[in-house]
């Protein structure tokens, strides 16, 4: 058995105690269907066309009316499109325009005014912003597109097309590509590649920021203060300062003008421009140091490993360890001068630049003193020539014994003609 309540438009449904303002209103015709006792399946409990709650105005299937003079509208929002269904909320119109979230096929869609902001809370707190301008805010209010305050984990590949502004610690697990001006004001770890592709990379301040995998720079690296360890392969194609410390465990290529502030600990090759160290040492504790270009110091500088300089190196001096207490068997160099009989002089062009030159050959040497011969990986051997000066030095004195001894011999003679 069922019962049908048919309502003619327009018809309120009771009123606020002491107020004008109804409970529910309705345009169109309201029909209310009871069944008794009720039978499984679908139908119908409340079939009408406008239904208003708290106000006779009604602007599409349901109008909630609130404290103030804002609305909560639910149904098909008008200029949305097709089949969309949606809530709007605050609306002095119906219009796409308005606060409202809808559903367009599957794409669920969350709309503010031009002067609005969307806030997501939680226990009554803000934990993101997306403001009128469509800047982003995690942690905090948003002053570029992206804004992060606090550790971060961005784990799949990463792509940055404008100025990105990272304030807390940020772990980044995936391939990382940033297009503008990144500037990173705590620690971060990227364990993927990193490439930045245009604007520079700025370090401000923080813990060292540590790259795992190969990372680009390729307009600017700039570290004002924490450090940047790299720990693969770094390619810089811009101008580059470091005023805090920086440590490369893997090759680094500097093509711009370099300028250290801090020390590098590791190695470095700087193929164009200037390499410039103001302030601080220039340590390289770890694998070689390769310069093509001009290069100035004007700090002390410290290398613990193989320094190669494929230009001419000038200096006011260079001073060697030779301190006794360094050494151990010390011994007198025998027979100098027949070892200098088995070296030979000799004037030679190099075959890069056919520049003219004097020297020896370092396989001569190698025969008399192979300690003073060094072979490099590709099997091209050098000289250690200030280390000749010990051997020179004793064939000197060799030799001026062997005056010394035929002078007397002669002033012997003179004495015995005369007589």
């Amino acid at each position: 058995m069922f019962y049908t309540l048919t309502m003619r438009p327009r018809i309120l449904i009771g009123l606020l105690a002491a107020t004008t303002i109804p409970l529910i209103a309705y345009a169109g015709t309201l029909t209310m269907t009871t069944y008794y006792p009720a039978p499984t399946g679908n139908y119908d409990v409340l079939n009408a066309s406008s239904i208003g709650i708290g106000t006779v105005t009604t602007r599409d299937r349901l109008t909630v009316a609130g404290s103030g003079t804002g609305y909560a509208v639910i149904g098909g929002l008008t200029g949305c499109g097709s089949n969309v269904t949606g809530i709007q909320l605050n609306g002095s119109a119906l219009t796409c325009n308005d606060h409202n979230m809808s559903m367009n096929g599957n794409n669920l869609r969350i709309n503010r005014p031009s002067t609005g902001t969307i806030i997501f809370r939680h226990d009554n707190s803000t934990q993101m912003t997306l403001d009128a301008t469509g800047n982003l805010g995690i942690g905090i209010t948003p002053t570029s597109l992206l804004h992060v305050n606090g550790a971060s984990n961005l784990v799949g590949a990463v792509t940055m097309g404008s100025t990105a502004s990272i304030a807390g610690a940020a772990t980044i697990t995936g391939a990382t590509t940033l297009n503008g001006v990144t500037t990173l004001n705590n620690s971060t770890t990227a364990n993927s590649n990193f490439t930045v592709a245009a604007g520079g990379l700025s370090v401000n301040a923080g813990v060292a920021t540590t790259l795992s995998g190969p990372a680009t720079a390729a307009n600017g690296l700039t570290v004002s203060a924490g450090g940047l360890a790299v720990t693969g392969a770094t390619s810089i194609t811009g101008n580059t300062t470091i005023t805090g410390n920086a440590s490369v465990s893997g090759t680094t290529t500097h093509t711009g003008a370099t300028t250290l502030t801090g020390g590098i600990n590791g190695g470095a090759t700087v193929n164009t421009g200037n390499l410039t160290v103001t302030v601080g040492n220039l340590a390289v504790n770890a694998g070689n140091l390769t310069v093509g270009g001009t290069s100035t110091f004007t700090g002390a500088s410290t290398i613990n490993n193989s320094l190669t300089v494929t230009g001419n190196v000038s200096a006011n001096g260079f001073f060697y360890s030779s301190d006794k207490r360094l050494k151990t068997q010390v011994q007198p160099i025998f027979d100098p001068i027949e070892k200098v009989k088995q070296l030979k002089g000799v004037t030679f062009r190099w075959k890069k630049d056919r520049k003219k030159s004097v020297g020896i050959i370092a396989q001569d040497v190698e025969k008399v003193f192979p300690e003073l011969v060094h072979t490099d990986k590709q099997g091209m051997k050098s000289v250690a020539y200030p280390n000749l000066i010990g051997l020179l030095i004793e064939t000197t004195k060799e030799q001026q014994k062997q005056i010394d001894a035929l002078k007397k011999e002669v002033a012997q003679l003179r004495k015995e003609i005369k007589r």
